[in-house]
C-alpha cells in the first residue's frame, strides 16, 4: 500500500506544474477577440463602452481570416466539458463559460513558444501585428449613445490619418428610432 504522504505530495506536485503551465501560457499566448455576430449587441456596447465614447471596427470573417494570414482566427466554444485537451494553447485560448456566449466571440490567437529564458519577449505582456486598416475595415460605427462632440473628433481622427476610411465612419444603427 503506497505511502498516504507520497499520494499527497505527488497530488500537488501536479497542480502545482499544471498552475505553472497554466501562468505559462498565459505570458506566451496572444488574443484579439473579436464579435461575430450579425447585427451590433447592446449589451456589448454596455459592457465594453460604458461611458458613450467608443468606436466598433466591422470587417468580416473571411476578412479578418486573410488579414492575420498565418495566423489562426478561431471560433469560440462556450461549454466548460470541452477541458480534455487542456495542455492545447490554441484549445485554452477559445474556451469561455456559457454564460458568455451571448458575446458570439472568435479570436485571433498567436502563442509564442519562446524557450530562451533570457528572450526579450519573455517579459512582454502585448505584441503588434502588422495589419492594413485601410484595406480590412468595412465600417466604422460611433456609440449609439455618443455625443456630436464625439462623432465629430472620430471622423477628423479618421479623415486625418485614414481619409480612405473617411466615408465608412456612422453612428451606430441603434442610434435610430424603433419603427414603433
Amino acid at each position: 500500500m503506497p505511502d498516504p504522504s507520497l499520494i499527497k505530495s505527488s497530488t500537488e506536485d501536479a497542480l502545482h506544474r499544471l498552475q505553472r503551465f497554466l501562468t505559462n501560457n498565459r505570458r506566451l499566448t496572444f488574443v484579439s477577440c473579436w464579435n461575430a455576430s450579425e447585427h451590433e449587441s447592446h449589451a456589448l456596447w454596455r459592457i465594453y463602452c460604458p461611458t458613450s465614447e467608443g468606436v466598433a471596427i466591422q470587417t468580416t470573417f473571411a476578412c479578418l481570416e486573410k488579414s492575420v494570414a498565418p495566423l489562426d482566427v478561431l471560433e469560440v466554444t462556450y461549454n466548460p466539458h470541452e477541458l480534455d485537451n487542456i495542455l492545447n494553447p490554441y484549445k485554452l485560448a477559445t474556451q469561455k463559460r456559457p454564460m458568455f456566449a451571448y458575446e458570439q466571440e472568435v479570436r485571433v490567437v498567436l502563442h509564442q513558444n519562446l524557450t530562451d529564458p533570457e528572450h526579450p519577449d519573455r517579459i512582454t505582456y502585448g505584441t503588434g501585428i502588422p495589419w492594413n486598416l485601410e484595406e480590412h475595415i468595412e465600417n466604422i460605427w460611433i456609440h449609439p449613445e455618443a455625443q456630436h462632440w464625439f462623432a465629430e473628433t472620430v471622423t477628423q481622427i479618421v479623415s486625418h490619418l485614414s481619409p480612405k476610411l473617411a466615408h465608412q465612419v456612422w453612428y451606430s444603427k441603434m442610434n435610430t428610432s424603433p419603427p414603433f
